[in-house]
């Protein structure tokens, strides 16, 4: 089916066709490579700026730390009992981070008091996380489209050189 000698222009044609899919599709993987790459950049100077607050001595992040530190403490005590490891370890945790924040307190430093959150990263961060898995799905997906053009390809190539032994088997 395909490789009769009257449908060799209609493959070429096909395979043009297909040859102009590709190329789109490669171009489109290209794109959405570069986006998932700048998105991933994003997302790790986020990422860095986001740690940094977090672990520094500003009374906001603190009191932020406390609140998500709080929250995670909260889920954990949900899921095991007191003596847990986990939960043994977040509330040590807790505690150093409050003496923390009483050292800078008592060092002059006034701690302005933020509402508690419950996300445990700020929403621009969740936001570049996901647009970064958004990419990584698309680049998938592009990957597959190209495979199944390629595949496409191979077996309209493989039409057109059987055509020859065919078009003989009909002269025999």
């Amino acid at each position: 089916m395909g490789s009769l000698p009257d449908e060799t222009q209609t493959n070429l044609g096909l395979l043009t066709g297909l040859n102009t899919q590709l190329q789109a599709a490669t171009q489109a993987l290209g794109q959405a490579q570069s986006n998932k790459a700048y998105t991933e950049s994003l997302l790790s100077s986020q990422e860095a700026v986001w740690k940094s607050a977090k672990s520094g001595t500003n009374p906001q992040a603190l009191d932020q730390q406390l609140a998500q530190m709080q929250d995670q403490l909260a889920a954990l005590e949900a899921r095991y009992t007191d003596e847990h490891p986990d939960v043994v370890k977040m509330k040590k945790s807790i505690d150093q981070l409050k003496a923390k924040i009483a050292a800078a307190a008592k060092d002059g430093e006034e701690t302005p008091k933020t509402p508690a959150t419950t996300s445990f990263e700020p929403p621009q961060f969740a936001a570049a996380s996901r647009a970064a898995e958004q990419n990584e799905i698309a680049v998938s997906e592009l990957v597959k489209r190209q495979e199944q053009i390629q595949e496409q390809i191979r077996m309209i190539q493989g039409r057109l050189q059987m055509s020859p032994a065919v078009e003989q088997q009909f002269k025999d």
